[in-house]
């Protein structure tokens, strides 16, 4: 097939491996070329990580360079070097990671005040993977409709915006909170992530009623959410600026963290680690542990230090894999 000029774009969408690509040319479906069409994880040994590429072929932001084929469609033969990025390790067998979005300014972490319950650990892993790849975190509660805010919720969350993360409390369905959070998506690119059933279409819809996005009711059986978005999106916002609106998840398992770097994430923590007598200190039984002394006298969020260490302790269980 013949080919034509090659054109910048963005790639906007990803859907049973073909891709949407925005370009000068008009909105392009893509299939990847050359290297990227075979850039795979070709193992699953445990201790082979040299196997899988560092980062997976393409996600939604990237930008790309496309060749306009001659039947209309497009063909990425590159990827530009990512910015930012928000990444988690991919389900299933095997160690691969997965962008879930790429160049983008922030990430709006949105939770839910009932149905389902909100999960601050989640939240606490969302940072951490925010602050890694270079995003500005939001902290969303929508939902405020269904519940009066517990008074321990609004304790656990209180240490957050005294951290600087900025906290908005909203409701899809009322629409209270929804021009402060409209604001906060104004002229940057954003990604919208949270477990399944929190209401993040829903919100999107509200902020920009034009969207038409699909959203879908907690299931009476299990009280979970349901995954009404199965794929991510980039979309503009006629107010100026982008938001990818992500699938919902049940879990995130962050990408190839060092136990020992995770400190720099938690920043309660790091203030008190420069202290503690053992550089390598893991804060757990070592003496002269700052940290454990803070949390003890509540200097540190018993919760955030709880966290902390669930989180640690995973890490090192993977390392060990």
């Amino acid at each position: 097939m013949k080919s034509g000029p090659t054109v910048r774009g963005t790639v906007i969408r990803i859907d049973a491996g073909q891709s949407l690509v925005d370009t000068p040319a008009g909105v392009l479906r893509c299939v990847p070329r050359g290297r990227l069409a075979s850039d795979r994880p070709t193992s699953k040994r445990k201790d082979s990580r040299s196997q899988s590429p560092a980062e997976p072929t393409l996600a939604v932001g990237d930008h790309v360079a496309v060749v306009v084929l001659e039947d209309g469609r497009g063909a990425i033969e590159d990827v530009e070097p990512r910015r930012t990025k928000l990444s988690r390790r991919a389900v299933g067998s095997g160690k691969r990671e997965q962008i879930v979005a790429a160049n983008v300014d922030q990430l709006v972490i949105v939770a839910s005040l009932a149905s389902p319950p909100p999960s601050l650990n989640l939240i606490d892993r969302y940072l951490v993977a925010a602050g890694r790849g270079g995003l500005q975190p939001v902290i969303c509660i929508n939902k405020i409709d269904l519940a009066v805010v517990p008074a321990e919720l609004a304790a656990d969350l209180a240490p957050y915006e005294e951290l600087g993360y900025p906290v908005h409390w909203t409701s899809a369905a009322t629409g209270e909170g929804i021009p402060a959070l409209r604001d906060r998506l104004r002229g940057v690119m954003s990604v919208l992530a949270g477990k399944s059933g929190v209401g993040k279409s829903a919100l999107l819809t509200a902020v920009e009623p034009g969207l038409e996005l699909h959203s879908a009711p907690i299931s009476a059986a299990t009280g979970k959410g349901r995954h009404t978005t199965s794929f991510s999106s980039l979309l503009r916002l006629s107010g100026g600026g982008y938001v990818i609106d992500t699938p919902g998840i049940r879990e995130y398992t962050l990408w190839e963290l060092d136990p020992s770097d995770l400190d720099s994430h938690f920043p309660e923590i790091a203030r008190f680690a420069a202290e503690c007598r053992f550089s390598n200190c893991a804060h757990r039984h070592e003496p002269g542990c700052a940290v454990k002394a803070a949390a003890a006298d509540g200097r540190i969020p018993a919760r955030r230090f709880a966290s902390y260490t669930r989180i640690r302790n995973g890490l090192e269980d993977e390392a060990l894999e």
